[in-house]
């Protein structure tokens, strides 16, 4: 008998859950048809979401269309780290030695020499005759090898190959 009274008690709690659910969404249509009927006329803003849309804990949901909170902080900081990681360009300097070195262009190679050079085309149309060992570049990059094709440039203990734009 008493696991009789279970089974009816549990029978009859999952049949009012499913009624409330029923009522709530009937009660939710109802609303959208009185207000117009579209879709348009449905208030979607998350601050004002419908209490019914709360979940167990007492939390609502997230809208799928927007980016949770946490990734929107991740994403500001990271615009702000990247806004004060500009290089700093140095008008003072030697041109040569004014820009990253990406802003350099290696424009030829004199490779049939004793000590081969390269030339480099800077932001304000300068050409520079450089050979192995001499500085390029605001962050100290030093030429450590020119070849036919090619110039080996160590910046920050990196090696990056330039090669030549035919």
């Amino acid at each position: 008998m008493n696991r009789f009274l279970k089974l009816v008690f549990i029978v009859g709690c999952s049949v009012f859950i499913q009624l409330n659910q029923v009522m709530a969404q009937s009660q939710l249509k109802s609303e959208i048809k009185t207000k117009g009927g579209g879709p348009s006329t449905v208030n979607t803003s998350f601050e004002s979401a419908d209490p019914r849309l709360l979940s167990e804990s007492g939390l609502k949901m997230r809208d799928p269309f927007k980016l949770p909170e946490y990734l929107l902080i991740k994403i500001r900081q990271k615009k702000v780290q990247t806004k004060n990681t500009e290089p700093i360009i140095d008008e003072n300097a030697e041109p040569i030695r004014r820009w990253p070195l990406a802003n350099y262009i290696l424009v030829g190679i004199i490779w049939d020499v004793q000590h081969p050079k390269a030339m480099f085309q800077d932001k304000l149309n300068q050409i520079h005759v450089l050979s192995v060992n001499e500085f390029i570049g605001s962050n100290k990059g030093v030429i450590t090898k020119i070849e036919s094709g090619s110039v080996t440039v160590i910046e920050g203990k990196i090696p990056q190959v330039i090669r030549l734009k035919k």
